[in-house]
């Protein structure tokens, strides 16, 4: 349990201490240099002294909860693992989020709550701010608010943050997101916990067959809207307006945000909205297969056969009776052996068009406006795809790459990317390629098509190379843009002027977005609206300016790629020939320097 049930107190609003408002690769390698220039940020778990309760306790639907002062100086109060649906575990796991129940007393919300299931990866616990700062547990959905508000009818803006992880990792409690430097500058901040993997993604004909809705496999998604839902009715206890809410979220959580777009259940439970790096839109269908990819239906068939689960009318309560860590072991985790590819045709465990929580393959509903239209901000990292391409098996040589291009795109779409992405520099495109392709394009053609929502889009492009080894090697990475929208630089290691520019530039933007719906203010360069003719893009480098037909012909040709897998719907086959890779040291002249300019 994460907050502990103890004194019985009433209260209807925040009033927080004068006293505290007044005081107010190797691994190894890009590991140390990660800290060297972000600094280690500490969770309320790691600290020595027990944290100092802040204020009175605030009264929600559910009962009293009393926060604890984010830092030394009090200005931001914070409330950890606050319960915002009962724990999805046995006859409820598989199941939608159900309601949270009541609790007599104060909960005492000073540590995190449990992090989802999930398979610790070495390698990407070993970079700093990476740690869970959690245990796991099924019992996993619990939300945090952190909050600079002296009172509850303060009305401040609301941000709340979805966490990354490829839908498989990941939690809100990890030290990249901590939200006090961020909430300090005049909004309240919400994060949570969500299902992953199998456990939040699972499609299966006998979970659809129960299910009153015909559905099935958008669990983890249902548990953001349940948040989202909390956030509707309590959020203003807490000093936040819940006319202002502004969901965002990087990574998987960015792809999340493009859901919650997507979503007729989420309709009205955010005012505006900030996918970062939110991945492709080939979405997986419940019933059919699509994009080359068999329907997920049929892949939890097969992942129920390899838990050693029977086919029959105990099935489900064989699945639901088996221990978490079989149902981990039975999904492929990170194989660094594996080949680097463009068609990904395995399971997917992520958002799924079933018809209800998402009605539609997204780019249909995209490019018809049949979504949630809210002011937008979307955009993607100058060099996306030096982490991916790190931890996986690259071509060798011009001929590997040449056979990858054709095996997954075809002589006709290879033949354009060949000239765009030159083999001969295999490592350099093959990195550029997987950026391009897996996020940047979708966030141009998400802003490209909310002309038809009837509101503003802006986009971004975050090339800003953070000072230090980590930035030389792998330049404005997947991610990198996340320590400087929360403020979590950690001033006092190494930074340069650039680094404090950027930070300022991207909290400046945000945070005005979250307030206003526009992200132009007084002090930064404007940053003008969306619009295809133009395809302007605001570009965060050293300097910070905005550009015209930013990548334009790699993107355009990965548009139409990707309308020409979207159009052939169940009809797509999937690549056959795999190329043979050879060994990785014979990489070509394709250096770190050129990966970590982003162009």
């Amino acid at each position: 349990m994460a907050c502990a049930a103890s004194r019985s107190r009433s209260a209807s609003r925040i009033v927080f201490p004068t006293n505290l408002l007044c005081a107010a690769l190797s691994v190894s390698l890009l590991a140390a240099s990660t800290a060297q220039a972000y600094g280690p940020t500490k969770s309320a778990d790691s600290t020595t002294s027990a944290p100092k309760a802040a204020g009175e306790p605030v009264k929600i639907d559910t009962g009293l909860v009393q926060g604890v002062a984010a830092s030394e100086s009090g200005d931001v109060v914070v409330f950890r693992g606050i319960p915002y649906a009962a724990p999805p575990v046995g006859e409820l796991r598989w199941r939608p989020p159900q309601p949270a129940k009541a609790w007599e007393g104060v909960r005492e919300c000073a540590k995190f709550g449990a992090a989802a299931p999930q398979v610790i990866s070495p390698l990407l616990n070993s970079f700093p701010g990476m740690s869970l700062g959690a245990k796991t547990s099924e019992d996993c959905l619990y939300l945090n608010v952190w909050t600079p508000a002296r009172r509850s009818a303060e009305k401040l803006p609301v941000m709340v943050w979805v966490h990354g992880g490829g839908y498989t990792f990941g939690a809100d409690s990890q030290p990249l997101y901590e939200a006090t430097n961020l909430s300090r500058r005049g909004v309240v901040v919400v994060g949570m916990n969500y299902r992953l993997g199998v456990l939040g993604f699972l499609a299966h004909p006998a979970l659809s067959a129960e299910s009153d809705k015909g559905v099935s496999g958008n669990y983890g998604l249902l548990d953001q809207i349940e948040a989202l839902r909390w956030v509707q009715r309590n959020i203003a206890a807490f000093g936040g307006d819940p006319e202002r809410v502004t969901v965002f979220g990087e990574s998987a959580g960015g792809n999340s945000v493009y859901s919650l777009l997507l979503s007729p259940l989420a309709k009205g439970l955010f005012q505006r909205a900030i996918p970062e790096s939110g991945g492709t839109l080939n979405f997986a269908q419940l019933k059919k297969s699509a994009y080359g990819r068999g329907a997920a239906e049929e892949q939890g068939v097969e992942f129920a056969k390899k838990c050693g689960v029977k086919d029959g009318s105990g099935q489900l309560a064989a699945l639901r009776a088996l221990p978490v860590d079989v149902l981990l072991h039975s999904v492929p985790g990170l194989d660094s052996s594996r080949m680097i590819n463009f068609r990904a045709t395995g399971m997917r465990l992520a958002p799924i068009v079933d018809g209800y929580v998402i009605p539609d393959d997204p780019m249909t509903m995209f490019q018809q406006g049949t979504v949630n239209g809210v002011p937008l901000i979307v955009g993607a990292n100058g060099n996306e795809g030096s982490m991916f391409t790190l931890v996986s098996k690259l071509p060798a040589n011009a001929e590997a790459f040449d056979a990858i291009l054709d095996r997954d795109f075809g002589a006709k779409f290879a033949s354009t990317f060949k000239e765009l992405y030159p083999p001969t520099q295999a490592k350099k495109s093959v990195t550029e390629l997987m950026g391009d392709f897996s996020f940047v394009d979708s966030a141009r053609f998400v802003a490209r098509n909310w002309e038809h929502a009837h509101a503003p889009a802006y986009l971004y492009n975050f090339s800003h190379v953070a000072f230090g080894a980590l930035g030389k090697t792998l330049g404005a990475h997947h991610g990198s843009e996340i320590a400087f929208v929360f403020d979590n630089l950690q001033l006092g290691k190494e930074h340069s002027p650039a680094d404090l520019k950027a930070r300022d530039a991207m909290i400046g933007y945000w945070i005005q977005f979250a307030a206003t719906g526009n992200p132009n203010r007084e002090g930064l360069p404007e940053w003008p609206a969306y619009n295809a003719t133009d395809d302007r893009c605001l570009l965060v480098t050293d300097e910070i300016q905005t550009v015209p037909h930013f990548r334009q012909a790699k993107l355009d040709a990965i548009d139409a790629v990707m309308e020409a897998w979207h159009n052939a719907g169940p009809n797509l086959e999937p690549p056959h020939s795999t190329p043979e890779a050879k060994p990785r040291a014979a990489t070509d002249s394709g250096s770190a320097d050129s990966v970590a300019k982003g162009k």
